[in-house]
């Protein structure tokens, strides 16, 4: 410090100190390490900018080095047997009759959980005349088919037909909600040729829920027809098919009459997206009580009556959003009633021209007020944009896993789902382990009625304050997490947690719990994700549903080929075939046999009842 000197008050300072001495530089200096970059580069771009990526780290603390690459055999087959035990439960049986007709027992397959439908039209053209009717009736474990399933059918309505690909999407209208056993669509074109169909064919070796082996030729034709592919043997109309790994790859349908064709997945799609199926797929609210999502071209160019509409942005741009409730459960003779805004936009702008000249425009659908139904063509699905890759905010996401791992992903997942918890053995497997080849993040995707559906995020979320997140995470998916009704409930488990229970309810009271787990939900909602629970593997969504863990293994299992391929400088092309089971055995599995008289009449009736439920509630 300096020393005041003298009543001018100069500072006077002390003499330098002399240098310490300094050894020679021998070396150059070494610069600081910087973290290498861990992330996997999305799939379209070898880039490694983190603005690239397909998802955000958010604050997340950079990663450990990564491991090297695991690409193990293609996976064993699966017999056709187990495959259809499998994916039987979520393929439907569609009775659609009217007065004066022979009824009609269609086959379809269940894409949400909250009972959305694809199947053809010509197959239920019946509930589309004036007086028709629709029922669903689902099978069944290992697709069995008895009073039980019987007593769960419930009317349907159709929501909306794309006549040039004979495609139809309808919604089953259960008295309450219900989460349905589903199958994931696959996200592009299949590389498989061989795959199982499982529908409703009469024959002494056929009946309900029955299941054969079928070839499906490669796609040779550009443009709209690149969708229409050839199947063999002949197959009924309306019946799905799916490859080893359970994803539906096509479904079969009549776009020229006595012409069938397999409508590839890509098609399949567009068309879910077009008609907001993701906005639509949470099975915790009652159908009547969902919010709907179809608005009119007449609402959208502004017609008064027809309400408004906002463009949405990122994964669902082009999509026509709404948030206004569905007004009542239309009965069993119904179409297809949707809202009180559709019923009022019966404008003429509202209604499709006689002629539509092609254009490079953004794609429109238009409205039948008559028929309360959503038209579409095949050059207006070739037009939707399918979804980019997802980015989602990982920041704070509780994670399991090696932070090296070349794949992540982010589950979307409900504790109320019976999908999540028979999923969890496959995610476990994929994770666990210094070794694993991915690591997990977790969101809640809770889109459930009342305070009780919320009760087990909230639990894991409390838990989550006092670091012991997963051991509660487990205990809900081991079954606990439905039966989860009052708040006592949670306390138990938490006591059984051995966690500081006055903590605990703190955590349970406060509004953070609430808030962040609505600001978590709405994301999910945002997500064009179809399947309950979904995933996000390396940015690129995969649908889960009643196969969830081999649709999440056959996605990793295609990261990691495609991985290898870019380290190795080769292309991965086929390399998403053999990552998916093969499927054994050609001997067709023979089901229940019917009568479609007797069958139809005994289905509309146990219908008609779930809609006369629904009706009082």
């Amino acid at each position: 410090m300096p020393i005041m000197a003298g009543m001018l008050g100069r500072p006077v300072y002390p003499p330098p100190a002399a240098p310490e001495p300094t050894l020679p530089t021998l070396l150059p200096a070494r610069a600081e390490p910087t973290p290498p970059r861990l992330l996997p580069p999305p799939t379209n771009s070898a880039a490694s900018d983190d603005a690239a990526l397909p998802f955000m780290l958010g604050t997340r603390p950079a990663l450990a080095p990564r491991a090297p690459i695991k690409l193990g055999p293609p996976p064993p087959a699966v017999s056709a047997a187990e495959l259809r035990e499998a994916v039987a439960p979520a393929v439907v049986a569609l009775v659609a009759s009217k007065r004066g007709a022979a009824p009609q027992v269609a086959t379809g397959v269940l894409t949400t959980a909250s009972g959305l439908i694809l199947t053809s039209g010509r197959a239920i053209s019946n509930a589309l005349a004036a007086g028709g009717k629709l029922a669903v009736v689902h099978a069944g474990p290992r697709g069995h088919f008895g009073a039980r399933e019987l007593a769960d059918a419930a009317p349907a309505r159709v929501l909306q037909l794309s006549d040039d690909l004979d495609l139809a999407l309808v919604e089953a209208l259960p008295p309450r909600a219900v989460f349905y056993p589903h199958l994931p669509v696959l996200r592009r074109s299949s590389e498989a040729d061989t795959v199982l169909a499982v529908g409703h064919r009469q024959g002494k070796k056929a009946g309900l829920w029955w299941a054969t082996l079928a070839t499906l030729s490669p796609a040779k034709a550009t443009g709209t027809a690149r969708w229409l592919r050839e199947v063999a043997p002949a197959l009924a109309v309306g019946t799905p098919l799916v490859d080893g790994a359970g994803r539906v790859v096509a479904l079969v349908t009549e776009p020229q009459p006595g012409t069938p064709r397999a409508i590839d997945a890509e098609a399949l799609l567009r068309f879910l997206l077009l008609g907001q199926a993701p906005a639509r797929r949470f099975a915790g609210v009652p159908p009547f009580r969902r919010p709907s999502t179809l608005l009119t071209q007449a609402a959208r160019d502004g017609v008064p009556g027809a309400g408004a509409s906002s463009p949405p942005s990122g994964p669902l741009a082009g999509l026509v959003q709404a948030t206004a409730p569905d007004e009542a459960m239309p009965g069993i003779s119904d179409k297809g009633s949707l809202d009180r805004h559709l019923q009022a936009a019966e404008a003429p702008a509202a209604r499709r021209p006689p002629a539509r000249q092609k254009s490079d425009a953004a794609a429109e659908v238009s409205f039948d007020g008559a028929a309360n139904v959503l038209l579409v063509t095949a050059p207006e699905l070739d037009r939707h944009p399918l979804p980019d890759p997802v980015k989602l905010d990982q920041g704070d996401a509780p994670e399991r896993g090696p932070r090296g791992a070349w794949v992540t992903i982010v589950e979307l997942g409900d504790y109320h789902a019976a999908e999540t918890r028979l999923a969890e053995p496959a995610v476990r497997a994929l994770v666990d382990g210094g070794d694993a080849p991915a690591r997990l993040l977790w969101k809640d995707a809770d889109r459930g009625e009342g305070a009780a559906y919320l009760l087990a995020a909230r639990a894991a979320r409390a838990a989550r304050e006092q670091d012991d997140f997963w051991s509660m995470h487990d205990r809900l998916l081991e079954g606990n997490g439905a039966s989860l009704e009052r708040f006592e409930d949670a306390r138990r488990l938490a006591r059984e947690q051995e966690l500081d229970l006055k903590d605990f309810d703190a955590a349970m009271a406060g509004d953070g719990l609430a808030s962040a787990l609505e600001t978590e939900s709405d994301e999910a909602a945002r997500i064009p994700a179809l399947g309950t629970p979904s995933f996000v593997v390396n940015g690129h969504v995969v649908d889960g549903g009643s196969v969830a863990g081999a649709a999440l293994r056959a996605a990793v299992e295609e990261e990691l080929a495609a991985a290898a391929a870019r380290a190795a400088k080769q292309p991965p092309a086929g390399g998403a075939a053999n990552r998916c089971p093969a499927i054994a055995d050609s001997t067709p599995i023979a089901g229940t046999a019917f009568v479609p008289e007797g069958l139809a009449a005994r289905v509309l009736a146990a219908a008609g009842r779930a809609g006369a439920r629904a009706a009082r509630h």
